[in-house]
């Protein structure tokens, strides 16, 4: 992750929870000509239109003042929920959304596989997820070892 990406991040991870929502995600990079900056906040009960214009503002805001230390210009800032089949970045979204269906990829293989779809049994407290997998069974796989979590909406 570029130096430019990391302050960004750090930008949008205090801003959101100082104004009390969940810091999910934060995607930087070039469309175009023009930079973008896509930022995912959350809060109990989702997150709505007027939210993402607060932190948007906010944010806004914050990098007009930091200008000198993080120089962009031609950017787009996009703020929006992280959607239905939202990212699972931290230890405790393991455990907050144990009970749904997840996609999992991993680093390295696990019983020859990178890829597993189940139901999320939670995580222990050593870092160990527990994914319920279709056919398979109850499969352990360690936090450190996910390159990428989402939820899956199954329909």
């Amino acid at each position: 992750m570029s130096s430019k990406t990391e302050k960004l991040r750090k930008i949008a991870e205090k801003i959101i929870s100082d104004a009390g929502y969940e810091f999910v995600d934060l995607n930087f990079g070039k469309r175009g000509r023009n930079w973008y900056i896509q930022i995912f906040a959350d809060k109990e009960g989702g997150i709505t239109l007027s939210d993402c214009e607060k932190i948007s503002n906010l944010y806004e805001f914050e990098l007009e003042k930091l200008s000198e230390e993080v120089p962009l210009s031609n950017y787009r800032l996009e703020v929006s929920s992280p959607g239905l089949e939202r990212p699972l970045k931290k230890k405790e979204d393991f455990a907050r959304f144990s009970g749904r269906d997840v996609r999992i990829k991993l680093y390295a293989p696990v019983s020859g596989k990178r890829n597993f779809s189940g139901l999320l049994e939670g995580i222990s407290p050593e870092g160990i997820v527990k994914l319920d997998i279709p056919n398979v069974g109850l499969t352990e796989i360690e936090f450190d070892n996910i390159a990428s979590a989402n939820l899956e909406v199954k329909i």
